[in-house]
C-alpha cells in the first residue's frame, strides 16, 4: 500500500506540476483545470480506494442485520453527540466508576488519541472509555458488561450512546494485492489521461489527434526545461513533427472507406498543418541563428514541400475517383497546397 500511495503521490505531483506549467506556456487557465483535477484524483485514489472498502464492509453489515457472534469481536458504544473537554470528562467518571460494585477498578490510561480510562472487573477482564480526535465519546469490551460501562457513562453525563458495528479506533483494512494492482492501473491510467489532456488544452486546433497534441506540448516542455535546447530548435523540431503530419495525411486520404467529406476534413488539417509548419520555418530569424539552423531550415522546407506535394496528388487521384460526387472541392484544396510551395499540377 505504501508503494501505490507513493506511485499516486508521485503521478499526482507530476500532473499537478504540468498543468502550472501549461497554463503559464499557453494561458487559458481552465483549459487545464482537468489535468490538475486527474492529478488530485490519483493522490486520493489509494485512500479513497480503502474508505470505500470500509464503508461497504459497515453497509454490508447493517444490511445483514444483527450477527450472534458479535460478542466475540467486541462490544461498542459510541456517543451520538460530542464533547469540548476530554479530561473533565473523564476524571468525573472516576468516582462514578469507583463506587459501582459492578466494576474491580478504574485508572488513567493514554492512547494516541489521548487520555482514556481502564475499567477492570471480574478479575482478568477489563473495558475502556476513550474519546475520538472529534470528541465523541466511545466504549468499548469484550462481553456484555460493556454495555453496563456505557450505560453508567450515560447516568453521569449527558451523553447517548449507541451501539455500533465499527470500532472507531480501528484501522482500515489494507486492500489486497489484486487491488493494489488494479489501483496501479488505474493511477497510471489517469496519468495518460492527463497527458493526453494537457496536449488538448495546449493545442485545441482539430487538425491534429490526441497523439499529435501530446508530441506537440511535449516538444514545448523540452524546450523550456532543457537548457541545452534553444527556441529555435524547438521550433525546428515541431515544423519537422509536423512535415510529418503533413506527409502522414497523404496515406489518410487515400484510405479507400472516406467519403468525400471525410477526405476534404483530412486535406484541410493538411493544409491548416503545413502552414503553421510554415510559420515555424520563417520564424527562425537568419542573422541570429547558426549555420546549423539554417540548413536544417533548408531541409525542412524541401520536407515540407514533397509532404504537401503528396498529399495534392493523393487528393487529385481521389477527385478523379468515379466513385465520389461532389470533388470540385477536392481539386482546389490540391492546389492550394501545391500553391503553398510554388508547384502547379502535373500535365
Amino acid at each position: 500500500m505504501d508503494r501505490l500511495r507513493a506511485l499516486s503521490a508521485a503521478a499526482g505531483a507530476v500532473l499537478v506540476a504540468l498543468s502550472l506549467w501549461a497554463t503559464a506556456e499557453y494561458g487559458t487557465p481552465v483549459r487545464f483545470v482537468p489535468v490538475a483535477l486527474a492529478g488530485v484524483i490519483a493522490v486520493a485514489l489509494p485512500d479513497a480506494a480503502v474508505r470505500l472498502r470500509g464503508v461497504a464492509r459497515t453497509v454490508s453489515r447493517r444490511v445483514s442485520g444483527p450477527n450472534p457472534a458479535v460478542g466475540e469481536r467486541g462490544w461498542t458504544f459510541v456517543s451520538d453527540s460530542t464533547v469540548k473537554d476530554r479530561l473533565d470528562l473523564l476524571e468525573g467518571l472516576i468516582p462514578v466508576i469507583e463506587t459501582d460494585d459492578r466494576y474491580d477498578a478504574v485508572e488513567r490510561d493514554t492512547y494516541e488519541e489521548g487520555a482514556a480510562l481502564n475499567v477492570s472487573y471480574a478479575g482478568i477482564h477489563g473495558a475502556f472509555v476513550r474519546v475520538t480526535a472529534a470528541g465523541r465519546v466511545v466504549v468499548l469490551g469484550s462481553s456484555e458488561r460493556a454495555r453496563h460501562l456505557a450505560e453508567t457513562v450515560e447516568s453521569a453525563t449527558s451523553l447517548t450512546l449507541e451501539r455500533v458495528a465499527d470500532n472507531p479506533f480501528d484501522e482500515p483494512a489494507p486492500v489486497g494485492r489484486f487491488a493494489s494492482l488494479a489501483l496501479g492501473g488505474a493511477v497510471a491510467v489517469l496519468l495518460v489521461v492527463g497527458v493526453l489532456l494537457l496536449g488538448v488544452g495546449a493545442y485545441p486546433s482539430e487538425a491534429y489527434n490526441p497523439a499529435e497534441r501530446t508530441v506537440l506540448a511535449g516538444i514545448d516542455l523540452q524546450t523550456d526545461l532543457d537548457p541545452t535546447v534553444s527556441g529555435t530548435d524547438g521550433r525546428l523540431s515541431k515544423a519537422a513533427f509536423l512535415a510529418s503530419v503533413v506527409d502522414e495525411g497523404a496515406t489518410e486520404v487515400r484510405w479507400a472507406r472516406n467519403d468525400t467529406d471525410r477526405i476534404a476534413a483530412q486535406g484541410r488539417d493538411a493544409l491548416r498543418v503545413s502552414r503553421t509548419a510554415r510559420a515555424l520555418l520563417d520564424s527562425v530569424e537568419r542573422p541570429a541563428a547558426t549555420d546549423a539552423q539554417v540548413e536544417r531550415v533548408r531541409r525542412l522546407e524541401q520536407r515540407l514541400a514533397r509532404a504537401e506535394r503528396s498529399v495534392a496528388t493523393a487528393l487529385e487521384d481521389r477527385a478523379a475517383d468515379d466513385g465520389l460526387s461532389d470533388t470540385g472541392r477536392l481539386w482546389r484544396l490540391a492546389d492550394r497546397l501545391r500553391a503553398a510551395n510554388g508547384t502547379s499540377p502535373p500535365c
